[in-house]
């Protein structure tokens, strides 16, 4: 795919290191948010699970793990809805920069100018997502662990599992990263990649809401990258940590495709 541009690298971190720290950090204060309120929730939590079926189904995914046990709990900063658009949105913060939005400004032409090649730009566009995957998965990790903590429920949480759970939610931003950087490759200006990044994420996303609430519809998910990381599958005394690997492996090779797919779609553009 070429060689990473360590210049290119730096300045994508100054440019958009407060957005992608913003968005990581988000996971690990939904982990503590829940750590403070968990301890306060005993006394309502049998009546909550007669009323929340339905939220039990989503969050819950499957019967091997309960949403309101401390376990359960402490999975919200890898599956609640706001983290899950955050996955997506971490990676396709530079990819719809570089190089939809400078082609759209008649940037990337001067960029281009320089010796450094279309291929070394998307392989370093790649590098950079793969480091916000990174640091995304580390805080929903952070959070969850910062919560138990909190809660006085460490005792409760599988660190190991936890540590494959962020390492799939990693993959997941780095796969969301490359269908936004494909798309980027393609577009003629920022807000057209950005408009067709979110009706992607957006339909993929409610495609993965009708694979868990419809259980007949569970397949559903394999259509998705969300169907791919699964922690009610993969954590507790139930949990199978071979799906987890699984769907680790099944997202980082596809986002290897849509990064090759990428590099070879910028160099046979025959526009900047």
């Amino acid at each position: 795919m070429g060689f990473v541009n360590r210049h290119l690298f730096g300045f994508l971190w100054r440019r958009h290191r407060l957005s992608a720290s913003t968005c990581a950090l988000a996971p690990c204060v939904l982990g503590v948010l829940v750590g403070l309120i968990y301890p306060t929730l005993s006394g309502q939590r049998e009546a909550a699970k007669s009323l929340l079926k339905i939220g039990q189904r989503f969050f819950g995914g499957s019967q091997h793990l309960d949403l309101f046990s401390a376990l359960g709990a402490f999975t919200m900063p890898f599956q609640h809805p706001v983290a899950l658009i955050l996955f997506a949105v971490i990676g396709a913060i530079p990819a719809t920069a570089l190089p939809a939005g400078e082609r759209g400004r008649g940037g990337l032409d001067l960029l281009l100018a320089t010796p450094l090649e279309r291929r070394s730009l998307v392989a370093t566009v790649g590098c950079f997502q793969s480091l916000l995957g990174f640091m995304i998965g580390m805080g929903a990790y952070a959070g969850a662990l910062l919560g138990a903590g909190l809660a006085g429920e460490w005792v409760h949480i599988p660190v190991g599992q936890f540590l494959v759970l962020m390492l799939n939610a990693a993959a997941l931003s780095f796969c969301w990263g490359s269908v936004a950087l494909v798309v980027s490759v393609h577009a003629s200006d920022r807000s057209t990649a950005m408009r067709s990044t979110f009706i992607l994420v957006f339909g993929f996303f409610l495609v993965d809401i009708a694979s868990r609430l419809w259980r007949e519809g569970r397949w559903l998910g394999n259509l998705t990258p969300y169907g791919f990381l699964r922690p009610a599958d993969s954590v507790g005394p139930m949990g199978d940590a071979g799906l987890a690997w699984r769907n680790i492996v099944i997202l980082l090779t596809t986002s290897l495709a849509l990064q090759i797919w990428a590099a070879k779609a910028e160099v046979t553009r025959a526009t900047a």
